[in-house]
This record gives structure tokens, C-alpha cells and sequence, in this order.
């Protein structure tokens, strides 16, 4: 439980670790890790900063990459997430204001890499059982963190 007026290093952190205790499969214990990840990028005593966000989302995604093992083309969220990862690395920005177009923009690079999971046999996870039988459909790991982190742009735009 969290206690009240924690901040968002806590409240991140303790999201995490109840994701992960209570998701079923591997994407419960990774996306635990992500935001707990993320949450120790912050502080409980003030207000998150456009580094402090960028920092997080890419050490979320590298907890991810740690954890779960996959590699982009194994047909899993890393497929996506490595991509958002890269171009948050590649455009980072100290500006409040262009926080929100880095986020978006690189958003917009694991929704083309998701859909782009369509085209992949499926070597990991629970859909590795269905190898070829998998194309034509996209990894829902992978559509599932796009469209997490297409919200995430939209909100921060708000």
C-alpha cells in the first residue's frame, strides 16, 4: 500500500513491485521491473524533470531487456521497446517543452516496430509455439507498449 503523499519515486516503485507480484506470466514481471525502474529515476521530494523522465523510460526499457532476455526480432515488446529506447537516447533534451516531442517521437518508433512484428515467427515466449502459424499478427507485448507509450506522448502534450 502506498502511504499518502509519497511522491512518484515511491508510488513507481511500489506499482512495480505489486505488478510484478500480481500479473500472471512474464510480461507482469517485466513491465514490474520497468516501472520500478522508471520510479528510481525520480525523487519523492519534488517534481519530475525532463532528464529525470528520459533517464527513467530508457533505464525502464533496459530493465526489461535484462530481465526478460529477448533481442529484437525474437517477436516480443522488445521489439518495440528498443527502438522507443534508441530515440529517446538519440534526442534527448533538457527542455520541458521538448520532452513531450521526444516521448511522441519515439513512441511513433515502436508503433511502426510493433506493427512490424507482424512479419515475424514467433521465437519466444508463450507464442513461440506457434512460430510461422504467428505471422500476420503483431506481437501483443509489442503493441501493448506502444500503445503505452503513444499515452504516455499524448499526456505529457497536454
Amino acid at each position: 500500500t502506498v502511504e499518502g503523499g509519497c511522491g512518484a519515486r515511491t508510488v513507481l516503485v511500489q506499482a512495480g513491485a505489486a505488478w510484478s507480484a500480481e500479473a500472471g506470466g512474464t510480461s507482469g514481471a517485466l513491465w514490474g521491473a520497468a516501472l520500478t525502474s522508471l520510479g528510481s529515476a525520480f525523487s519523492d521530494d519534488e517534481g519530475v524533470s525532463a532528464e529525470q523522465l528520459l533517464t527513467g523510460l530508457v533505464q525502464a526499457v533496459e530493465a526489461v531487456e535484462r530481465l526478460g532476455g529477448a533481442v529484437p526480432g525474437d517477436k516480443t515488446m522488445i521489439d518495440a521497446a528498443v527502438p522507443f529506447r534508441e530515440a529517446i537516447t538519440l534526442a534527448r533534451s533538457d527542455s520541458e517543452e521538448a520532452r513531450a516531442q521526444v516521448v511522441a517521437s519515439a513512441a511513433a518508433r515502436a508503433t511502426e516496430a510493433a506493427a512490424a512484428t507482424a512479419d515475424i515467427s514467433s521465437s519466444k515466449g508463450r507464442a513461440r509455439n506457434h512460430g510461422d502459424k504467428s505471422v500476420g499478427t503483431p506481437d501483443p507485448g509489442a503493441i501493448s507498449f506502444s500503445r503505452i507509450v503513444t499515452l504516455l506522448g499524448e499526456k505529457l502534450s497536454d
